[in-house]
């Protein structure tokens, strides 16, 4: 719990800063939540043998701040979960999530502090199921300055070091990242620039021994292109890492970021990347911008990892429907460990406003996993339904049904089937 009470302070200091820095309180929201739900399920371990029911009760609280004006801007959200097996399959648990991020611009156009803090629950092993029992608490704070210097005509160059530091509560991967970016710009029109990018990053364990300290070097040339309805920016260069132990790993690295706006309401996005990294840095990144892949997909270690992905999303926003839908495919291949896999997932979600206080919503996922160092490929599903009552303006009720399963052709203990139904009330906080 010492963890959890540090980052709380953060989530405190932070909207301290928001309010004292704020030119204007009108622009400061502030909102949140409070849900109780109760679920009934038939096999509450997710497991294949020796399956237990059992009714998990869940109390979550969560608060949202937000500044869009003046010098400082950020938002914050925190959530606090509470879970109770009432039936004792797993001890009651406490969960914190939290995802801050701040900007301060001290100089316009010329120096501006970027600060992010992401704390969330993350799988031990994400190819078991994700019970308490495999799940860890994972935080990367990173702290970040731009400094910009015009240069002759239309060239810019920026500069911007930075430090990250990463906490696991259990897997021991600890680890703090200095890093360095230099960015030279060259604006060839109003919507057209090119760059040259360098980047250098040390990055040092706190377990030694377990894992090996590196330095990781990038280069770079990109393409940032915007239109009316269109945004693309592509870059292709070479990365190379050098580890403490003597291995060395250097390639081709590049990325691909589309987004199109289809309508007013809908907006499609690509991302395709390939990168030498880390699953720290991946970490920080999926948690950023989901877009870039989802890192419930990643296996956490502490190696040197290749990843490539291709993301595709799909959004839309109406009076009535409102949707999303993605696909992500993966190839990870790791250094050292024997954690290579292949993932292939199509997930998505959509609600449908049934009458003026009626809404349903369907939740649905595939996930199809090739564990290359076990030989075996696993395919989970995962089904909701949802009915959504508005008793009033704050308050709410809701019931539905919820299925997951899991098939290997390898490892049969990864398997099981789960169902349950569930039931929930929610009450919106503030205005």
């Amino acid at each position: 719990m010492h963890m959890i009470r540090v980052k709380i302070k953060v989530a405190v200091v932070l909207p301290i800063i928001l309010i004292g820095a704020s030119p204007s309180l009108y622009a400061l929201q502030v909102g949140g939540n409070v849900n109780l739900d109760l679920e009934y399920t038939d096999n509450a371990a997710l497991t294949n043998t020796g399956e237990v029911d059992d009714v998990i009760a869940r109390t979550r609280l969560t608060g949202t701040i937000s500044e869009d004006s003046g010098p400082v801007t950020g938002n914050a959200t925190a959530e606090i979960r509470r879970l109770d097996y009432l039936d004792k399959t797993f001890a009651d648990e406490t969960y914190l999530d939290l995802d801050l991020g701040a900007t301060w611009i001290q100089v316009r156009n010329r120096l501006v502090w970027n600060a992010q803090d992401h704390y969330k629950q993350t799988l031990l092993n994400n190819l078991n199921a994700a019970t308490p029992s495999n799940i860890e608490d994972t935080n990367a704070f990173r702290l970040s300055a731009d400094a910009t210097f015009p240069l002759a005509n239309q060239y810019t160059l920026t500069v911007t070091p930075s430090f990250t530091d990463y906490y696991y509560e259990t897997s021991g991967n600890d680890n703090r990242q200095l890093a360095l970016a230099a960015d030279l710009a060259y604006q060839l029109d109003p919507t057209i620039s090119l760059s040259l990018n360098g980047s250098f990053t040390d990055l040092d364990f706190k377990n030694d021994i377990l894992n090996s300290d590196s330095e990781r070097t990038g280069l770079n040339i990109a393409v940032a292109v915007t239109r009316a309805r269109s945004r693309y920016n592509a870059s292709i260069g070479a990365t190379r890492v050098e580890n403490d132990q003597g291995a060395e790993t250097d390639g081709v690295t590049g990325s691909l970021d589309w987004e199109h706006d289809i309508t007013g309401r809908s907006t499609i996005v690509l991302h395709a990347s390939s990168a030498i990294t880390d699953p720290s840095s991946i970490f920080i990144s999926s948690s950023i911008n989901p877009n870039t892949g989802s890192f419930s997909n990643v296996q956490n270690s502490g190696d040197t990892v290749r990843d490539n992905v291709i993301r595709v999303t799909y959004n839309r926003q109406g009076s009535v429907v409102n949707s999303s839908v993605w696909t992500e495919l993966r190839d990870l291949d790791y250094e050292t460990a024997m954690l290579d896999r292949e993932v292939q997932e199509v997930s998505g979600n959509l609600s449908y406003a049934i009458t003026s206080i009626i809404t349903g919503t369907v939740i649905a996922s595939y996930i199809r996993t090739k564990d290359l160092a076990a030989l075996s490929t696993d395919k989970t599903y995962f089904i909701e339904g949802k009915l959504a009552y508005s008793l009033s303006r704050k308050l709410n009720a809701s019931v539905g049904l919820r299925g997951q399963s899991r098939d290997s052709s390898g490892v049969a203990s990864r398997e099981y089937d789960a169902l349950g139904i569930f039931a929930n009330i929610g009450y919106l906080l503030g205005r």
